[in-house]
């Protein structure tokens, strides 16, 4: 038996997230994998994380997205997606009108980035910071297996119109289209990133 998935919780302001700190990579890939709104679409942002090799049928091949911390070396970008990288905890509390929560995520490179995530009735704040370039992985919801989605992306917003809502994303940082897909058992995501210099601020609405 393999070594189980850990999970957090954040709900505050109408607002639920769900992380996932050591994912099962037959159903999950590690990162925040629920941003919900009550009362709004539930896929309009992200309902689930999306694994490479699931145990389920997918109709196209898959690569690991989550909403992600993660950094970029001479060789590439690498995120926090894997049991490869280990999730610690140092902060946790939540309010009636606010909640908190922070990770520092080791990477088996021995880089190491931290994140916090703050939720309240105006969203998500998301800020990350590391030595050199930091990054945050960003699936925007393409298709539902029936009807694509519209996505937008600029340089510093990326929103996504779905089921009568819009999620939009803004940073400090510059986003980029990643080029790849990830699929869940929701649909499709095509991958973003925001990247910024030793800090990263994101926040994310759901309108």
């Amino acid at each position: 038996m393999g070594t189980p998935s850990a999970s957090s919780f954040l709900r505050a302001g109408g607002y639920f997230l769900e992380f996932e700190t050591s994912a099962d990579p037959h159903y999950d890939s590690s990162g925040l994998g629920r941003v919900h709104k009550k009362g709004a679409n539930s896929m309009v942002c992200l309902n689930l994380p999306c694994a490479a090799n699931p145990v389920y049928t997918l109709d196209m091949e898959s690569v690991d997205g989550s909403m992600a911390v993660g950094y970029r070396d001479e060789t590439g970008l690498h995120f926090a997606l894997t049991r490869d990288t280990v999730y610690e905890r140092t902060t946790a509390y939540a309010t009636p009108l606010n909640a908190k929560v922070a990770f520092i995520c080791h990477f088996p490179e021995g880089k190491t980035v931290r994140s916090s995530y703050t939720v309240d009735e105006t969203g998500v704040e998301i800020e990350v910071t590391g030595e050199g370039n930091v990054a945050f992985m960003l699936p925007a919801f393409a298709f539902d297996g029936e009807s694509d989605t519209q996505i937008t992306a600029e340089e510093h917003t990326l929103t996504v119109q779905y089921g009568g809502n819009t999620s939009r994303i803004t940073t400090d940082g510059v986003i980029t289209d990643l080029q790849q897909t990830a699929c869940s058992r929701n649909g499709h995501h095509k991958l973003f990133a925001a990247e910024g210099k030793n800090t990263l601020k994101l926040k994310i609405e759901i309108l």
